[in-house]
C-alpha cells in the first residue's frame, strides 16, 4: 500500500505539473516500501486511507516519532481530487495520530496553500549547503542558495504542458 500511495502521489503532481525530483526517485518509494515490511521491527509508518466502493481515494504515509506525526506524502484519487476529500483525509490523519498518542501533527515542507487552511502553527525552513569538493565551493560561492528559489519559482510560471514534460523525465529512463 506504501508503494500505491507514493505512485498515486506522483501521478497527482504530474496532472499537476508540478516537478518534484524526490518523489520522482524510486529510492524514495523504496524507503517506505522498506519500513511498511518491517512489522517484526515495529515500523514508526502509519498508513491512513478514505476508500469508496471498496477501493482507496485517499491515503496519507505518517511517520511518529516522540510524539510528532509527520505527514510525509498525502495523495487523493484524480476522480476524487476536487470532493474535498483530501481535507477529509488531513483531519482524519491528525484525528488517527492523536489516538496513536501524538500531540503534534507537521505537515513538512513545503508550505503549500491546502497546509496553511489545516496548521495552526508555522516552523520556519532554512535550506543550508555544506561544500564538500572544490565544485561545491563554487557553487556555494556563485549563487546556489539565491538561484534554487528563483529556479523553482521559474519552473511554477511555465505553461502545464511543459512542466508535466518535466515532471515526466525522471519516469523516462532518458538522461
Amino acid at each position: 500500500m506504501a508503494v500505491r500511495v507514493v505512485a498515486m502521489k506522483r501521478a497527482s503532481l504530474l496532472r499537476h505539473g508540478v516537478v518534484a525530483p524526490t518523489i520522482a526517485d524510486p529510492r524514495f518509494s523504496a524507503f517506505f516500501q522498506g519500513l511498511a515490511g518491517d512489522a517484526a521491527g515495529g515500523s514508526p509508518l502509519h498508513i491512513t486511507i478514505i476508500t469508496c466502493d471498496g477501493a482507496p481515494i485517499a491515503l496519507d504515509l505518517a511517520l511518529d516519532c516522540k510524539g510528532t506525526s509527520f505527514g510525509h506524502v498525502i495523495a487523493t484519487h484524480p476522480e476524487h481530487e476536487r470532493g474535498g476529500v483530501g481535507g477529509i483525509l488531513v483531519h482524519h490523519s491528525f484525528a488517527s495520530a492523536k489516538r496513536r498518542g501524538n500531540d503534534i501533527f507537521d505537515l513538512l515542507a513545503p508550505a503549500d496553500a491546502y497546509k496553511h487552511e489545516h496548521a495552526n502553527g508555522l516552523t520556519a525552513v532554512s535550506d543550508l549547503v555544506l561544500p564538500l569538493s572544490w565544485k561545491g565551493r563554487l557553487a556555494e560561492n556563485y549563487g546556489l542558495l539565491n538561484l534554487r528559489p528563483f529556479l523553482k519559482q521559474a519552473l511554477r510560471r511555465l505553461p502545464s504542458p511543459l512542466t508535466q514534460r518535466l515532471g515526466a523525465w525522471p519516469h523516462s529512463g532518458k538522461s
